[in-house]
C-alpha cells in the first residue's frame, strides 16, 4: 500500500516513556511533532513532576524490544553509561513466603538502570534520529482547541519559564495525551475540555520508600537483584534491591504504613528485619546509603472504560497512565506505554493511504487502550487480593479457597519446577501469548507440588480436625 507522505502537526503532552515513544512513532506520519513537558528536561536526575523517577523502575522484555525497534542503539548507550545486563532468574534472588525460587539462566535478560538515565538516553536518541521532532520543556497544555465539528485544530499552551507564565496558541492536527498519573478526571474536564470515561479504581493502600545504596563487595557477589516478601502480619509487605548504573542499587520497601515509614537509614534497616529471611536486612545493614530516603503514595490502579461510547474529539488520543494507571510496584507501566505506542504505529501503518489525522478516532483510542488489559488484570487482581476478598456464600468461599490454593501451588512449585518458574517469568514480562497455563510440564509440576505439601492445600478446619 502506498503511504501518504508525512504532513500536518502532532502535539504530544508529556515527555515520559509513553510520550517519547509516541513522538518517535508520530514522526513517521507527521511532518512536525511537538513534544511538551512541564519539567525541565535539560538537567540530570529525577524530574520534579515524575516522582516515580526516584524509585525502582524495571526494563522488561517488551520495553527492551520496543527500544530496539524505535530507538536503535539505546541498549549500547545504557551499557556505556554503566547499566548492567541482568538475568531475571540467574542473577535474581527471589524470596517468597514459600521459600527461595529457582535461579536458572533464561532469555529474560535486560538492562538495569534508573528511570532518569533511561529517559535521558531516549531523549538524546530522539533528537539524533529525527529531524522533525521539537522538545519544548517547562510547557504544558492548557486547553484543546476544537472546531465546530468537534475536531482538534490546535492547542493552547502555558509556559513556566523564569517565574513567568506565557500562553501561546499552536495549530495541531493531532494531540496525544501521555501526561501520566496526574491526568485525573478533573484534568480531563478542564485541560482536555471533555467528559472523562467512567473509571474503575483498585487501591490496596500500599505506600513505599526508596533510596540509592552501594552494596558491600560480599553482597554484590551473591546476586544482582533481590526481591523479598515480608513475614505475615508484619508492617511491611516486602522489598526490592535493584541494580542501576555505576554499581549502585535502588532499594524499595513497601507496606501499609499510612506514611509512617522510617526516613532514616537505621530505622529503615531495622524495619527490614520483618522480611522472610535475613538476606534483605543483612544486605542493607552492610550497604552505604548515598541518597536520602524518599516516599511515594498513591499506588492505585485506574482503568478508564472506553467500551461505552462517550464524547470524543477526532484527532485526540490518550495512552499510558492517562488511560490505564498501574500500581508502580508491578513494574509494567513503562512497558505498557511503549506497547501502546507500538500498537498506534501498527494501526496507522495499516491505514497508510489515509491522512494520518483521519485515523485518530474513538475506535483507535479503544484499540490502543486494550494493549493494557492483561497488565490491568494482573495488577488489579493482585491488589484486590491484598485488600482481602469479601466472602459470603459457600460458592464464593470455595472460589476464594481454590484461587488462593492455586496461587500457593504456583508459588511453591516455582521453587523446584523449572516449567512453573519460567511461567511466572513470562507472566511478569507480559509474555501473555507464551503463557499456556495447563501445558503438561506445568500440570505435572503442580501435581508434584501438591503431593510434596499436601497440608498446605486444605482449610484450617480440615487440618485441625
Amino acid at each position: 500500500m502506498r503511504r501518504t507522505p508525512p504532513s500536518g502537526t502532532a502535539v504530544v503532552c508529556g515527555a515520559g516513556i509513553g510520550g517519547l515513544f509516541a513522538a518517535r512513532v508520530l514522526a513517521k506520519y507527521f511532518s512536525r511533532v511537538v513534544l511538551l513537558d512541564k519539567d525541565r528536561l535539560s538537567g540530570s536526575g529525577p524530574r520534579q513532576y515524575a516522582p516515580q523517577g526516584r524509585h525502582v523502575s524495571h526494563v522488561l522484555m517488551p520495553l527492551k524490544r520496543a527500544m530496539a525497534e524505535y530507538f536503535p542503539g539505546a541498549d549500547e548507550r545504557l551499557a556505556r553509561a554503566g547499566a548492567p545486563n541482568v538475568d531475571w532468574s540467574y542473577d535474581t534472588l527471589l524470596i517468597k513466603h514459600t521459600g527461595r525460587q529457582l535461579r536458572t539462566r533464561t532469555k529474560y535478560v535486560t538492562r538495569a538502570c534508573s528511570r532518569p538515565l533511561l529517559e535521558a538516553t531516549l531523549r538524546e536518541l530522539l533528537r539524533e534520529q529525527t529531524d522533525n521532532v521539537t522538545l519544548v520543556e517547562e510547557c504544558s497544555l492548557r486547553n484543546l482547541i476544537l472546531n465546530s465539528r468537534g475536531e482538534v485544530e490546535g492547542v493552547e499552551t502555558e509556559s513556566h519559564r523564569n517565574s513567568t507564565i506565557e500562553r501561546q496558541t499552536l495549530s495541531a492536527d493531532v494531540v496525544v495525551n501521555a501526561s501520566g498519573r496526574g491526568a485525573g478526571a478533573e484534568t480531563w474536564r478542564q485541560t482536555w475540555a471533555m467528559k472523562p470515561p467512567a473509571e474503575t479504581v483498585v487501591d490496596a493502600g500500599l505506600n513505599y520508600v526508596s533510596s540509592v545504596v552501594r552494596l558491600s563487595p560480599a553482597t554484590a557477589k551473591k546476586w544482582k537483584r533481590l526481591f523479598s516478601a515480608a513475614k505475615h502480619g508484619a508492617g511491611i509487605v516486602g522489598g526490592v534491591i535493584a541494580p542501576i548504573e555505576n554499581d549502585l542499587h535502588t532499594v524499595l520497601v513497601a507496606g501499609f504504613t499510612d506514611g509512617r515509614f522510617p526516613r532514616d537509614p537505621s530505622g529503615l534497616i531495622d524495619a527490614t528485619r520483618e522480611m522472610v529471611t535475613a538476606d534483605f536486612w543483612e544486605a542493607l545493614a552492610a550497604a552505604q546509603f548515598v541518597e536520602k530516603i524518599t516516599a511515594f503514595k498513591g499506588t492505585w490502579n485506574r482503568w478508564r472504560n472506553f467500551d461505552e461510547k462517550t464524547e470524543w474529539p477526532r484527532g485526540y488520543l490518550a495512552l499510558g497512565d492517562a488511560v490505564c494507571t498501574l500500581n508502580p510496584s508491578y513494574g509494567q507501566g513503562m512497558a505498557v506505554a511503549a506497547l501502546q505506542a507500538q500498537r498506534l504505529d501498527r494501526l496507522l501503518g495499516k491505514r497508510a493511504a489515509e491522512a494520518p489525522a483521519a485515523s485518530f478516532s474513538y475506535g483507535l483510542q479503544r484499540a490502543v487502550q486494550q494493549v493494557a488489559r492483561p497488565s490491568w488484570d494482573y495488577a488489579s487482581a493482585g491488589d484486590a487480593a491484598l485488600n482481602g476478598p469479601v466472602v459470603h456464600s459457600p460458592r464464593s468461599r470455595f472460589r476464594s479457597w481454590a484461587s488462593n490454593n492455586l496461587g500457593l501451588a504456583f508459588s511453591l512449585g516455582a521453587g523446584h519446577c523449572r516449567a512453573i518458574h519460567e511461567l511466572q517469568l513470562r507472566k511478569y514480562h507480559m509474555d501473555w501469548s507464551g503463557w499456556p497455563k495447563w501445558q503438561p510440564m506445568v500440570l505435572l509440576g503442580l501435581l508434584r507440588t501438591v503431593l510434596r505439601h499436601p497440608y498446605n492445600f486444605f482449610p484450617r478446619s480440615v487440618r485441625n480436625s
